[in-house]
């Protein structure tokens, strides 16, 4: 997470560094189907696919704050969060139905 974030910074890059390990850690998760029985493989690839899916956080934040003005990006901010807070109020009603 730290080095894909300082990476990013210093290359003034954001696009790839959100996109890349968001595809790996989708390949990781991928792979897994064939990890049959061989519980090394599968315990390396979770851990890999589990980093790389935090990774893409720093980039990810820093993102909004690039290409909208302060206010606008503090209203991304609370419609990005809000989404998520939305999931967790959403999912356990559904398990009623």
């Amino acid at each position: 997470m730290l080095l894909n974030g300082w990476h990013s910074d210093k290359t003034a890059e954001r696009r790839w560094h959100t996109v890349i390990p968001l595809l790996c850690a989708g390949l990781g998760y991928i792979l897994l189907l064939f990890a049959n029985h061989q519980f090394p493989i599968a315990l390396t690839l979770f851990v890999l696919g589990g980093g790389l899916m935090f990774a893409y956080y720093p980039v990810f934040w820093a993102m909004p704050t690039a290409v909208l003005t302060e206010s606008a990006a503090a209203a991304c901010f609370g419609l990005i969060n809000s989404v998520g807070h939305m999931g967790g109020f959403v999912d356990p009603m559904s398990s009623d139905i």
